[in-house]
């Protein structure tokens, strides 16, 4: 039996115990299962029980099982492969069509989520066996020469062994008698299935040629000379200290920090986040400007600079003032390779070969013979990974020589000072409210400083003089209680500059008032306009006051919510 034909034994046994977990599972379910419940046995009350019988008629119903026979036997191969354990007949797995006592196993237990037990373990359960009554719980012979050999190779452990055994016993003596009956029947059933006796059937028997092939072969001259010469290069190859490996990888982490949209905040904004598109434009592969982050990930490897093609291109011509660009061609003709269908592979790989390794073609590459030799065996068989040594050979090639000079060029210390450098800015604004006092009917006096801005200790005081307010932002939410007060107060916080309403109503009449008012107020003045990109005019409050009712008041300049 080959190597081959046991794996693929062990594979159907696998099989066979997947398929066994999800009967039992489905006869455990609480609508369709096998009934369960209180079982008596004398006059001990056996919890969660079932008998043989249902057993039998479960399977035949749900897997159309017409003879019972296959039924039973069904039933007994999920009780010897330890699926089900029977709580009196522990020396027997059958399943019998008949009223005896059966229950489910613990999952924990089911070999198909359990590996081979310890040696510990069952050592701990016979010596158990032997501190309990001789005549129900005595060993078999088999079982005491199995005592004994444990007892001879755990000697270094037999003390731990016995200290767990006789807390196990103390245990059990403060149970139930129904505990102790179905602890015992499920334990002893574990174990027959685990540790059957000589002439007891072993579910889990592996086969004698099996161990033969896996037992290790005794080893050649030959072998142990490949294995000193292994052992030697080993010596030789260089090593990094962990102290090393950890500072590449704390300077890895500061290096690439700034382009971790995470730890960084992008610029000039996130667009998942302002459904602002700027910096994908900038970032564009078509960009005729480059951002500055985004040239200086070109100095961290040659690898970056390759992920990038607007790297590739700007490497590109660079390289064609050193008259080295077929190195970069042909770099970039072997990815393209990669990519195209198994079709066009073999007629692309000759069509490259004459164009770049063979001899007086119009952009040869510079390879040494070995790898022009073994390019052209794998020629012949033609696939996607032909040109992969001398893909390789050039890129060193590229990155020792050239790639250093482009970093350290003038050319790329030019692109890096013209590249964009984008920032965030915030937008404010501002407004000036006008509202006439025509049509004031009591005095009022100035701003009170209990009108305080929101979020502010501070109030709105005005000052004297000049008529100005002092400098506080407001909210969207306080210019309609700002419009309200400027109504009832004059710009210049002095009720002597007000006029009366009888004096004007003697001098001027409705008729006038009016047709002066339009003449000095425009429509869109008397109206509260917020500019959003420009500053509104500050209209002077002295010539507001000379133009006989039409007051103003200078809002200063307030950053609105949508724009922060």
């Amino acid at each position: 039996m080959t190597r081959i034909d046991m794996d693929l034994q062990d594979a159907y046994r696998r099989s066979a115990l997947s398929r066994m977990s999800e009967i039992v599972e489905w006869m455990q379910q609480d609508n369709t299962g096998v009934p369960v419940r209180c079982q008596k046995i004398f006059l001990t009350t056996i919890p969660c029980a079932f008998t043989g019988y249902d057993v039998v008629e479960w399977l035949c119903e749900k897997l159309n099982i017409e003879d019972s026979a296959e039924a039973m036997h069904l039933a007994s191969l999920l009780c010897q492969y330890g699926y089900l354990f029977p709580v009196t007949d522990t020396k027997s797995l059958q399943v019998r069509d008949d009223g005896s006592l059966y229950r489910f196993q613990t999952p924990a237990f089911w070999p198909s989520y359990n590996s081979k037990p310890d040696d510990v373990y069952y050592a701990i359960y016979l010596t158990k066996r032997m501190m309990r009554n001789k005549q129900k719980h005595g060993l078999e012979d088999f079982e005491l020469i199995e005592h004994a050999r444990l007892q001879k190779t755990l000697c270094d452990k037999w003390d731990f062994i016995r200290m767990q055994a006789e807390e196990q016993v103390k245990l059990l003596k403060e149970c139930k008698k129904a505990d102790k009956v179905v602890r015992d029947s499920q334990e002893r059933a574990f174990w027959r299935v685990r540790k059957p006796g000589p002439s007891q059937l072993n579910a889990f028997e592996e086969d004698k040629k099996k161990l033969a092939a896996t037992r290790p072969k005794r080893k050649s001259a030959d072998f142990l000379q490949r294995e000193i010469a292994f052992l030697l290069k080993s010596i030789d190859r260089s090593r990094a200290k962990c102290s090393h490996s950890f500072e590449s990888l704390q300077h890895h982490c500061h290096q690439y920090a700034e382009h971790d949209p995470f730890l960084t905040s992008p610029q000039p904004s996130n667009p998942w986040i302002s459904d602002d598109s700027t910096l994908w434009n900038i970032d564009d592969p078509n960009a005729a400007v480059y951002t500055e982050k985004r040239m200086k990930r070109w100095a961290f490897s040659f690898d970056e600079l390759l992920r990038d093609p607007a790297g590739i291109q700007e490497f590109e011509n660079y390289l064609k003032k050193e008259y080295s660009s077929e190195n970069i061609r042909f770099w970039k003709e072997c990815e393209k390779l990669r990519f195209l269908p198994l079709s066009k592979v073999e007629k692309r790989g000759e069509e490259i070969f004459y164009e770049f390794l063979a001899k007086h073609a119009s952009s040869e590459v510079n390879i040494d013979g070995r790898t022009m030799e073994n390019t052209r065996q794998a020629l012949k068989k033609a696939d996607r990974f032909t040109f992969r040594e001398a893909q390789e050979h050039i890129y060193l090639l590229m990155k020792k020589d050239s790639y250093v000079r482009f970093i350290r060029g003038d050319d790329y210390q030019t692109l890096l000072a013209n590249a964009v450098c984008p920032s965030s800015r915030k937008k404010f604004f501002s407004f000036v409210s006008t509202v006439t006092a025509a049509n004031k009917k009591q005095k009022t006096p100035n701003l009170s400083p209990s009108a305080k801005r929101r979020g502010s200790a501070t109030g709105l005081e005005g000052k004297a003089g000049n008529g100005g307010l002092s400098q506080h932002s407001f909210s969207t939410g306080n210019l309609r209680e700002l419009d309200d007060r400027s109504t009832k107060s004059s710009p210049n916080g002095s009720s002597t500059d007000l006029k009366d309403e009888k004096e004007i109503r003697r001098k001027f009449s409705a008729k006038s008032l009016k047709q002066k008012l339009d003449d000095l107020v425009s429509p869109k003045e008397q109206k509260l306009s917020v500019p959003k990109n420009s500053r509104g005019p500050i209209v002077n409050s002295n010539q507001a006051n000379d133009s006989c009712g039409v007051e103003t008041i200078a809002v200063p300049n307030v950053v609105a919510p949508w724009d922060d």
